[in-house]
């Protein structure tokens, strides 16, 4: 699948579905983001809806620990309620690490490991993180909590 089959009801569906998260990935990362590579993070509500992608270019490649720390940190902090939103749970995120080329490699994984830990400690839902690349998305694993 990719973004042009997408089904018509995507905008209301969860990006907790990967099928759906993947396509919707391939739609709002352009080549252009794809050459220039950095960190996509779509902002999502409590239930994984889309509200926002945002595109961060500048990223290095090899960023220092605490640049992916305060990515993540500002990423938890948009997904946190306004203080009068009705809604007062914390929102969800989904994130992509963007590049020309290439699989999954070990900075995509310390990458997701950042991710994992700022989203637990915000109490932010990390629906899924991927590589987005000209060839395509891929999957990075990610163990579900135990209900």
């Amino acid at each position: 699948m990719s973004y042009s089959d997408l089904p018509e009801d995507w905008p209301e569906r969860s990006l907790s579905e990967p099928d759906i998260a993947r396509d919707v990935l391939d739609l709002c990362v352009t080549d252009a983001d794809r050459h220039r590579g950095g960190v996509s993070v779509l902002l999502c509500g409590p239930g994984g809806r889309l509200r926002q992608p945002v595109f961060l270019d500048g990223v290095p490649a090899d960023p220092d620990p605490s640049e992916r720390r305060a990515t993540m940190d500002w990423a938890t902090h948009a997904c946190q309620p306004l203080p009068d939103a009705r809604d007062q749970r914390p929102g969800s995120l989904l994130l992509a690490l963007v590049r020309a080329e290439g699989g999954v490699c070990d900075d995509d994984r310390f990458w997701h490991q950042v991710a994992l830990d700022a989203c637990a400690e915000a109490g932010v839902e990390l629906l899924g993180t991927y590589v987005v690349t000209l060839g395509g998305v891929h999957t990075l694993p990610t163990a579900r909590r135990a209900a």
